[in-house]
């Protein structure tokens, strides 16, 4: 069990930085985590001049009572082209190379699940991330950290794509990218294997490129 409390975490909604290849014309979304155990891994970054339009998430579901659960363990965004995304939904006149995936670090436990898109030909600009707050648990509860996120479409209905996640905590406000710009890479924070209570992934930051 995680008994000590953590150090504050700060909560920043934007700023511009340099991160791995993101550059400091670009645009990093900070997430509002409610806990920060674990290491950050890498900036992870869609191939250049393509964009997130989906995903699907690692995902320990609810291991019923005594059990160790850890919800959300990894996050996989969909990338594609600008120029391929318009023809999204005519599979044979793209290649391999218009699409692609993108991860950061990525925990130990659960499955892949299902893939979830925003319509064609729209990307996405903005997302929610769902996580506990480890203080409304106690020192004899089960932490599980981060449990599902939602990404928003740049459509005109700012479609919304809710991961098949667990339900545990609370949603964040909404952060989106400047105009202008879309979601094209990701970088979490995972906690590893403890031997107690495991959390796996705590935090997201997501970065924006400028589009064209």
């Amino acid at each position: 069990m995680h008994i000590l409390a953590k150090s504050a975490i700060s909560w920043v909604l934007l700023f511009i930085c340099a991160v791995g290849n993101v550059t400091s014309q670009d645009v990093v979304l900070e997430g509002i985590a409610l806990s920060d155990w674990g290491v950050w891994g890498e900036m992870e970054l869609c191939p250049p001049g393509s964009f997130v339009y989906g995903m699907r998430l690692k995902v320990h579901q609810d291991q019923g009572a005594f059990e160790d659960d850890t919800a959300l363990n990894g996050i996989e965004l969909l990338c594609i082209s600008g120029a391929a995304s318009k023809q999204r939904n005519n599979t044979a006149s793209l290649t391999r190379q218009d699409f692609g995936t993108v991860s950061s670090s990525v925990g130990h436990k659960g499955d892949f699940g299902l893939f979830v898109e925003c319509p064609d030909p729209w990307f996405v600009n903005g997302f929610q991330f769902r996580s506990e707050r480890p203080d409304l648990i106690g020192p004899l509860g089960d932490d599980t950290a981060g449990n599902n996120i939602r990404l928003i479409c740049n459509d005109v209905d700012f479609t919304v794509l809710e991961g098949y996640g667990t339900g545990w905590g609370d949603w964040t406000a909404e952060l989106k990218c400047p105009r202008g710009l879309r979601i094209c890479g990701i970088q979490t924070r995972v906690e590893g294997p403890n031997g107690d209570d495991d959390t796996t992934l705590n935090d997201l930051n997501m970065g924006c490129c400028t589009v064209g």
